[in-house]
């Protein structure tokens, strides 16, 4: 007779949960704060290559190097956030204790183990309460960024045109007294730099190489860079209350790299995090300049790169730009793709990005976040189109055309809630201020990242992108990713397209060029 297995009551997953962090605290406490950093660099070393990670580690055993390689097993995100629970633990007894030994790789594992020991508690206690489903957008907004990677050229060549364009140059030399070009070179030189050793001192990295001068270099380096002590701070006051143990604001978003005892040695415990703050990172070098020119000069940066690979990827299709309609008094939606003469697809592009406490808030919460309200006016205005369309000059739509709201950050990964909420809003704000959409204008509506659509692009036909963005508007596919869409499509084309912008990534990052020498110089 088979017995029914019952999970464990929320009282004992508490009792796990507090048992583990108090183990945990008591460790990161006996620390020390240099040799825990590059542990942590030296277990992400091992995940991604492992015998780098021996330069710290004494002499791992063929086991661990094995171990190391397991799914679950010192994943970045994981290191992450228990990087920043080490800096915010009390460390007021550190210097008076026996410290225990960070440069064994048993170490890291047990510490690695309590974390996750934390997170599976909290796991359950969450999902005591609320649907599992409500926790895969968390999830997958914790780990599939790691998933795609940072050393991309893709998003490396996206950043680089979305975010550093004439004006934002500019505008960030005059603030900060150097380039965005000199901020990511020495950026990747440090990069490069933490690919064999954990710590590096400023005059090892190549800048001079790189066309930088050493002044350029340090402001640089201070601004993508924090001392320990100031990171300490920082990581006992977030920028948000976490409700979860792995869903906690990261001091490394903002500055990748630790430096100790004055910037005698640097540290990026986690170096891809390094990519992060020189490609997509950037963003927030925008926000914070604090001139909403600039915010909607981003925007159309943005739908000119999504007009660009578009049309670069599907040539046997039309992709056209906005224009005004109603006598001059509307936008049209961002882009339109035609297949001939009828509209296939208009597209309405928002380069809104999610804040991170946003991304790792519970899901309920984030509907509450104003963004939405943004992507909300995104939908009506596709559906504003539509309805002027059907009492104009409807026959230039094809009667399947369908709207897709282009993202540049992935607001709906995993979230039928988050895609739900963005689409009430949408109908609400329809229904109350547009009377003269009606239910016939209010067409499916395709909720897309441009990672996503990128991912589709590099492997599709015009016809099957088309199909691709039908089968994605149906009731059955419903907040899936379009390149799920794409590949339940019933004959799926296999093509492999190269890159098509290699040979402008050097004009619209200098930085790189190309990136076998530059990591070669700088390593």
């Amino acid at each position: 007779m088979e017995t029914e297995t019952k999970s464990p009551s929320i009282f004992a997953l508490t009792r796990t949960r507090d048992r583990a962090e108090k183990h945990l605290s008591k460790y990161l406490t006996l620390a020390d704060e240099l040799d825990f950093t590059q542990m942590i660099w030296a277990a992400n070393a091992l995940k991604r290559n492992g015998g780098n990670g021996s330069v710290f580690f004494n002499r791992p055993t063929k086991e661990q190097l094995e171990f190391s390689q397991k799914p679950g097993v010192f994943e970045p995100w994981t290191l992450e956030s228990l990087y920043n629970r080490f800096l915010s633990v009390d460390d007021e007894t550190r210097t008076k204790r026996k410290k225990i030994i960070c440069n064994e790789v048993r170490t890291a594992l047990m510490l690695e183990d309590l974390q996750k020991q934390i997170e599976n508690a909290e796991d359950g206690i969450v999902l005591a309460r609320s649907p599992i489903l409500h926790e895969l957008h968390r999830i997958a907004q914790r780990q599939f960024h790691w998933q795609r990677g940072y050393l991309n050229i893709g998003q490396i060549y996206r950043s680089a045109t979305i975010y550093t364009f004439e004006a934002a140059q500019t505008a960030f030399a005059a603030k900060h007294g150097l380039t965005i070009a000199d901020l990511c070179s020495v950026g990747f030189a440090a990069f490069a730099a933490t690919q064999r050793h954990p710590a590096f001192h400023i005059d090892q990295l190549p800048y001079s190489q790189l066309g930088v001068a050493r002044e350029s270099a340090v402001l640089a380096l201070q601004l993508i860079s924090m001392g320990i002590g100031d990171a300490r701070k920082l990581a006992k006051a977030p920028k948000w209350k976490a409700d979860h143990a792995a869903y906690t604001w990261s001091v490394l978003r903002e500055s990748p790299i630790i430096f100790f005892n004055k910037g005698s040695a640097y540290v990026a415990p986690i170096p891809e995090l390094i990519m992060y703050r020189i490609s997509e990172g950037l963003y927030l070098d925008l926000v914070r300049l604090g001139d909403k020119g600039l915010i909607d000069a981003m925007g159309r940066a943005f739908e000119a790169y999504c007009k660009d690979i578009m049309q670069t990827l599907l040539p046997d299709l039309k992709i056209e730009g906005e224009f005004t309609y109603n006598r001059g008094q509307n936008k049209s939606p961002d882009l339109f793709v035609k297949l001939g003469d009828k509209i296939m697809v208009a597209v309405e592009c928002k380069a809104k990005k999610m804040p991170l406490g946003a991304k790792y808030a519970d899901p309920k919460r984030i509907v509450e976040q104003p963004g939405i309200d943004e992507l909300s006016f995104g939908v009506v205005q596709l559906w504003r189109y539509f309805s002027y369309m059907r009492r104009h000059q409807g026959s230039d739509l094809d009667d399947s055309v369908v709207g897709m709201l282009l993202l540049l950050d992935p607001w709906t990964d995993l979230s039928d809630l988050v895609r739900g909420e963005i689409l009430t809003k949408a109908r609400a704000k329809a229904l109350s201020d547009e009377a003269e959409i009606i239910a016939a204008d209010m067409r499916p509506i395709v909720i897309s990242s441009v990672q996503d659509l990128e991912y589709v692009l590099m492997k599709c036909t015009g016809a099957s992108f088309l199909n691709a963005v039908q089968n994605a508007a149906r009731a059955g596919f419903l907040g899936w990713h379009l390149a799920s869409a794409h590949d339940k499509l019933p004959e799926v084309p296999s093509i492999e397209k190269e890159y098509p912008f290699l040979a402008r990534v050097a004009e619209h990052a200098p930085w790189w060029s190309p990136p076998e020498a530059r990591l070669s110089r700088a390593i």
